[in-house]
């Protein structure tokens, strides 16, 4: 065949191929303004940016100082902002610099990871923050999507400017709206090594450009290393991801248990490392390792175990080893600072195994462990001179833990609500704890024995175990608590509970 006549037919079919999409586009601008008029629109299909809320700024007065907080759920508060660490920092700050005019701006949300904090960071940072802190790390799995901000940023513009693109990304969108059942198997990201490496290249790019940005811009940058707790809250288990389970493993794990119960410790220990030859890398075995440690007395044995565990849990939500230590690879001590809280959160430990002590679940602080993030973060800024130079001739003693809560007025009834909200997150799925959501039902009945969503919770916990008889008696109980039947937006609050009524005979 000729040259010219192989270039005709090249030409040929990029022009066939542009003809078919301008067909597609044709239909797809039809569709949109015919029988899918009212099923996609510009309210139903947003990009994980155009869902980012951005609020309204006020112009930045002379003596005012500026900090910016990043982050997922911990830095929005969850379950109670007003207890979190961000609301506790404005207090300290506050009171150590007499009461100046500090702003603690929270920008953290449910579920935001890197690629989120980045694209928020990005939008937000011509506001002029005299301080910047990003604690973030432990949502990197949180999505299955490889999520690279420029496809993301490219998703976004491409969708806003084709017809074709807004049909493709509303029919991906409606494969992920099936609500969560029990009996829902989740992804085993953590096995996918390749996934995984994906993964950390997306948080190392994300962290780059974001303190490349921040000394460009000359805004000093604290970095946070999450802490998390390790010696309270087990790994996600095999049996609630996709991977399959053999019936030797299961009947291992559950007598490991039932030793560890009957304190029966080495024969608990001999069994673990047992099957750990066959399993060496099982995060659920790890854990269970590392549990007879602690009881033996070997801490810091535990510790190490304990820190494996996280690291190979098959839905890796708290932060890894390996995100950690990049993180600390990015301070300059001149533009970028590190502040390690798995550390901090160590060394405040009884026997340096942080657990229930500071923390509400895996990852989420008590208000105790928050007090403990904001008063780190206080000292650190004075100790670095993060300031106004002028600010620190006059510092004032930081708030003890007890009176800023009584300053903050922390009641009886918010601890009611952190309990029962995060009984209600130990169910869920892949997290599907039971021991913790007993422990926070039972410290909610110590404040109020007769409220109708304890009982809620604990019909879906019976419902899990599979007692259909005790579920019906417990919401019966809750209803006759509140005086009346469950509305659709309390269902939907407690996991499973809708689940539970649809089949309900």
């Amino acid at each position: 065949m000729l040259p010219d006549q192989k270039q005709a037919n090249l030409l040929l079919i990029l022009l066939l191929s542009l003809l078919i999409i301008i067909i597609f586009e044709l239909v797809a601008k039809l569709s949109l303004r015919t029988f899918l008029k009212d099923k996609i629109t510009s309210e139903n299909l947003k990009t994980e940016f155009e869902e980012i809320f951005i609020p309204p700024f006020e112009e930045k007065k002379p003596e005012e100082f500026r900090v910016f907080v990043y982050g997922g759920s911990t830095v929005q508060g969850v379950p109670l902002p007003k207890t979190g660490f961000v609301n506790q920092l404005q207090y300290q700050l506050h009171k150590v610099f007499d009461y100046k005019d500090v702003k603690v701006y929270n920008f953290g949300w449910a579920g935001f990871n890197s690629t989120r904090i980045r694209y928020l960071f990005n939008r937000t940072i011509s506001q002029k923050p005299d301080l910047v802190i990003i604690y973030t790390g432990e949502n990197e799995f949180i999505y299955p999507q490889l999520d690279y901000y420029l496809l993301v940023r490219a998703v976004t513009a491409l969708k806003n400017r084709s017809d074709l693109a807004k049909i493709i990304l509303s029919s991906a969108q409606s494969r992920n709206t099936q609500k969560p059942l029990s009996s829902q198997k989740f992804p085993a990201y953590g096995d996918n090594k390749f996934y995984v490496s994906l993964k950390m290249n997306i948080f190392q790019n994300n962290l780059l450009a974001i303190t490349r940005a921040a000394k460009k811009s000359r805004i000093p940058l604290i970095l946070a290393i999450p802490g998390h707790n390790i010696a309270d809250w087990p790994p996600v288990k095999r049996e609630t991801t996709e991977n399959g389970v053999s019936i030797s493993y299961q009947q291992g794990v559950q007598i490991a248990r039932q030793l560890i119960d009957q304190r029966d410790y080495q024969m608990a220990k001999d069994w673990i490392n047992y099957h750990l030859t066959q399993y060496p890398d099982d995060a659920s075995l790890l854990f269970l390792k590392g549990t007879v440690l602690e009881k033996q007395g070997e801490p810091s044995y535990a510790y190490e175990i304990f820190q494996k565990a996280k690291d190979n849990d098959l839905v890796p939500w708290r932060t890894t080893t390996s995100h950690a230590n990049f993180i600390k690879s990015l301070d300059d001590h001149k533009n970028v600072w590190v502040v390690d809280f798995a550390e901090v959160f160590r060394e405040n430990s009884k026997d340096q195994l942080p657990g229930f002590n500071f923390f509400l679940d895996g990852t989420h602080p008590n208000k105790e462990g928050a007090y403990l993030i904001a008063k780190t973060l206080s000292d650190f800024i004075i100790l670095e001179k993060l300031v106004y130079p002028e600010w620190l001739k006059d510092i004032k003693d930081p708030f003890p833990s007890q009176d800023l809560f009584k300053f903050m007025q922390i009641t009886k009834e918010d601890d009611f609500f952190t309990f029962t909200k995060s009984a209600a997150l130990a169910l869920k799925i892949p997290l599907m704890n039971f021991d913790a959501a007993q422990y926070f039902i039972e410290k909610a009945e110590e404040i109020d024995n007769k409220n109708w969503e304890t009982r809620a919770i604990k019909a879906a916990m019976s419902h899990l175990k599979g007692d259909d008889q005790k579920t019906m008696v417990l919401l019966k109980e809750a209803e006759k608590l509140k005086g009346a039947a469950l509305s659709q937006q309390e269902t939907e609050s407690i996991p499973y509970l809708s689940e539970i009524l649809e089949y309900q005979p």
